[in-house]
């Protein structure tokens, strides 16, 4: 692969590589899969079969020219046996039976679970939140349950609750209920907020605003007595069941979405921001505040160079 690299990018690389490998940067970490305890959840499970899995770690660095070099890994499982069909049995019968397993817990919880740590990220409270129920239960069977906590364990129909874009949008603007200029009277937080909430309706059940609906769960990074709960390669989303209701509090979400349009509107009327429909901004300030601004800038440039 440098090789390649250094044949494409010959300006670039001329007497260095742009992936480097340590002597010991490549590692082999050996778990011993206990057959006997996921023969507690799979009654058929052979007593003749015998595996381990080999976790595979490549650290590597990433250099271009003087950059400071970027540092990354590869991490990879798989998964050896003496029997590899009864192997691939064994995991998909974990993973179905792991599938039953959750869809047990939720119900008892009506498909709901409520989140309380408002993130962009729905991912990492929701499998915190999935995590400590499932743990719970496999600790009563005595089972080695471990899941990694990494993105997209958690996947499904996601609301943004609090919308970023980089681009202009008409509909999107004050324009549509304070039109162009810099009109105080209309832009005030009250009027934010209604055109917000009608903009970016919310679904409500009863206190909470719908954050999302999980339909899938990642069983790549799930691991029972040291196996994998999907091969290899293999697909690694598991439908769930029955989707699952995300909630957040109201009274939170309506909290931050009151201290969203003080500090939106306070901004607007600091700079008198006058808004047109090509998408222009006019910020109005005293020679002050634009010297101040310019050395902010000027401090800034200077940094990233």
């Amino acid at each position: 692969m440098n090789q390649d690299l250094q044949d494409r990018y010959s300006n670039y690389y001329v007497d260095t590589m742009s992936l480097f490998l340590g002597e010991n940067d490549i590692s082999f970490t050996l778990y011993n899969i206990n057959f006997e305890n996921i023969a507690k959840l799979l009654e058929d499970t052979p007593q003749a079969v015998l595996g381990i899995r080999v976790q595979v770690n490549i650290a590597y660095e990433v250099r271009f020219k003087e950059l400071s070099p970027v540092q990354d890994n590869i991490n990879k499982n798989v998964v050896i046996g003496n029997n590899i069909d009864i192997l691939r049995n064994i995991i998909k019968q974990l993973a179905e039976y792991f599938s039953i397993f959750i869809d047990n817990i939720l119900k008892k919880l009506d498909y709901k679970i409520i989140i309380t740590e408002f993130s962009s990220y729905l991912d990492l409270p929701l499998v915190s939140v999935f995590r400590s129920l499932i743990e719970q239960k496999v600790k009563e069977k005595k089972i080695m349950f471990y899941w990694v906590n990494r993105f997209n364990n958690i996947s499904g129909i996601m609301h943004n609750i609090f919308h970023q874009t980089e681009y202009f949008y008409k509909d999107h603007s004050v324009l549509k209920w304070a039109k162009e200029g810099y009109n105080p009277n209309k832009l005030t937080k009250k009027n934010f907020l209604k055109f917000y909430k009608q903009k970016y309706s919310f679904k409500e059940i009863g206190d909470y605003y719908v954050r999302g609906i999980a339909t899938y769960i990642n069983l790549e990074n799930m691991f029972i007595e040291n196996i994998p709960l999907n091969e290899e390669g293999g697909y690694r989303g598991q439908k769930l069941k029955t989707p699952v209701n995300i909630l957040v509090p109201k009274d939170k979400v309506n909290q931050q979405l009151e201290e969203f349009a003080k500090v939106t509107m306070d901004f607007w009327h600091y700079y008198q921001l006058e808004t047109y429909s090509n998408g222009n901004l006019v910020f109005n300030m005293n020679q002050t505040n634009f010297d101040e601004l310019v050395k902010s800038a000027s401090v800034l440039e200077k940094k990233e160079k």
